[in-house]
């Protein structure tokens, strides 16, 4: 796990409200080609981040609003360990993404599964055991997803798929 960086202009509520209001957000780096960046505004502040990309240019992205005005939940409103966590998962999904790899966050449903298995018939000839990509897509819309498709794989049993 990456260790949590300090700094004293935006480690703590009251540091962060002496900072002047400005549109240009005041930037932390946090790793090589990642920088976590503060925005204040007169009603509050929010947390950028901002990475690098192999071209040389920047894309930034919203993380949250900060807990400047009320309490850090980790949902809506973050603290600067929040962002600082926020900020290195969006980047790695980012790296991911253009390395070509799968970028989903959370379990493995059987939605997930069957999307993925149509998607393989797709880039075939739409033809798989003999059966059309459109006639698989109406069968899993209509038997598979309604009562499985939440579920997760892991979690399936023998019973629930009879």
């Amino acid at each position: 796990m990456a260790r949590t960086i300090r700094d004293a202009r935006l480690v703590t509520r009251a540091a962060r409200l002496r900072l002047g209001i400005r549109t240009e957000p005041y930037w932390r780096t946090l790793e090589k080609r990642l920088a976590l960046g503060y925005r204040r505004r007169t009603n509050g502040g929010t947390w950028f981040a901002r990475r690098r990309t192999a071209s040389g240019s920047y894309v930034e992205h919203k993380i949250a609003t900060t807990d400047d005005l009320q309490a850090a939940d980790g949902v809506a409103v973050f603290d600067f360990g929040h962002a600082q966590r926020a900020a290195r998962e969006w980047w790695l999904a980012e790296r991911r993404r253009e390395e070509g790899h799968d970028t989903r966050i959370g379990p493995f449903t059987v939605a997930d599964a069957v999307s993925d298995y149509l998607e393989t018939l797709k880039h075939g000839d739409g033809k798989y055991g003999g059966k059309s990509a459109y006639q698989t897509r109406w069968a899993a819309e209509v038997h598979i997803l309604p009562a499985l498709g939440a579920l997760q794989v892991a979690k399936l049993k023998a019973g629930q798929i009879k």
